[in-house]
């Protein structure tokens, strides 16, 4: 049994996750042990909520974004992949099923690597390959300043340009994981994130229900903006605030019944 299958039979003796057949095998043979670890953290968040699942569709999203993202690394050195598993975990957590979660492991590749979106399509369907599209498609904002109606008029664009939700949803995943890096960034960039992600981000994240991304995405900006503030703020409220994971897990099933008329 996996590490992150024993956790979750100590929490929910109830919970059979034998069912899971182990990641090993030649595919796994080169690939290194702590992505496999995330891999089944994934999939046994994925098992929680959606035990019918097609894991095989996120195991297969996987092997195909490590193999197009092998030789690229992040502003912090370590490997892409990195990045892509935490967006799938992100999305797994919100309690994502495997079409979403298998789109945000693969939401760089058409983008970031020389795969096209038929290739995409003919290894995925038009449903996954739809989403990445979707998000390889929400342009670059062009933000300059805090006018109010400025950031109004950006929510309006991307919720125009978006007609499914779960595009949105990984488009977050993408700028939470982001926001949590954010300190491999020179000053200035991280200035200029953080205030678009405090302005834009989590206010349309608030508006679609996804309350804990957006109590996150503000913290992680408030850090960057103000750190004296943040830090005192925080020290003063350590002692009153209300456990994370509950509150993540309140903010995904909120979005899982938005999300329900979607499928």
């Amino acid at each position: 049994m996996s590490d992150a299958a024993r956790k979750l039979e100590e929490t929910d003796p109830h919970s059979d996750v034998t069912v899971l057949p182990p990641l090993a095998g030649p595919l796994y043979e080169k690939i290194e042990p702590e992505f496999v670890r995330s891999l089944d953290t994934i999939r046994v968040a994925l098992y929680q909520n959606y035990p019918q699942a097609d894991f095989a569709l996120v195991e297969r999203a996987f092997h195909f974004a490590y193999d197009a993202h092998k030789n690229q690394r992040r502003l912090s050195g370590e490997p892409y992949i990195t990045h892509l598993m935490s967006v799938a975990e992100i999305l797994a957590d919100l309690h994502m099923r495997e079409d979403v979660i298998a789109a945000g492991l693969l939401h760089d590749v058409v983008e970031d690597t020389e795969t096209t979106m038929d290739q995409l399509r003919a290894a995925f369907g038009e449903g996954v390959a739809k989403m990445v599209d979707g998000v390889t498609k929400i342009p670059e904002l062009k933000y300059e300043s805090k006018e109010k109606q400025q950031a109004e008029n950006l929510h309006k664009m991307l919720l125009s340009m978006v007609n499914d939700l779960r595009v949105i949803l990984i488009k977050f995943a993408d700028r939470l994981h982001n926001m949590r890096t954010i300190g491999h960034m020179n000053r200035r960039q991280q200035e200029r994130i953080a205030n678009e992600t405090m302005d834009v981000y989590a206010p349309l994240a608030h508006r679609l229900g996804v309350y804990q991304v957006k109590w996150e995405l503000e913290d992680l900006a408030f850090k960057v903006l103000d750190p004296r503030a943040y830090h005192e703020l925080a020290e003063k409220v350590s002692l009153n605030a209300p456990s994370a994971s509950a509150s993540f897990n309140a903010s995904a099933r909120a979005f899982k019944q938005s999300c329900a008329r979607l499928e």
